[in-house]
């Protein structure tokens, strides 16, 4: 599967990373980015009869970030509302890859909002070999 708009990017590559590139510095980008999430994950949970424990191991998640800066604010508030309404979910692994130049600071309050059960990582956007292979090897 995968689905290309203007603003996000999403592909399964090798059956098992869910992968996601953020276009633009936008709500829309964001907006896009979650309603994917969304469907992957009432289609998971549907395949699984409801019970998540039928799963084996974590989701995982590669995110690129091709702005070098996105709506933080907003990305914390769609995320925030994104959980509340997905409230039973797997545990993730998620590698960021980020461009040069973007913020720190940032980063830092993205993983602020990610729950204690799920992991995250951050790779400079050129190191997409090396967060890949963090995703295969953190089950």
């Amino acid at each position: 599967m995968s689905r290309n708009t203007a603003h996000c990017y999403y592909e399964l590559i090798d059956g098992d990373i869910h992968t996601f590139t953020l276009l633009q510095n936008s709500e829309r980008a964001i907006n896009e980015w979650l309603s994917t999430m969304s469907e992957l994950y009432d289609a998971l949970l549907d395949g699984l009869g409801g019970d998540l424990s039928k799963h084996d191991g974590p989701i995982h998640i590669l995110i690129r970030v091709k702005p070098r800066i996105v709506p933080l604010g907003y990305l914390l508030y769609a995320y925030n509302r994104w959980e509340k309404r997905h409230p039973q979910r797997l545990n993730a692994h998620v590698a960021v890859l980020y461009r040069a130049g973007m913020l720190i600071p940032i980063l830092g309050r993205i993983t602020s909002v990610v729950r204690s059960t799920d992991m995250i990582r951050f790779f400079g956007d050129n190191e997409r070999e090396e967060a890949v292979k963090w995703l295969r090897t953190t089950d």
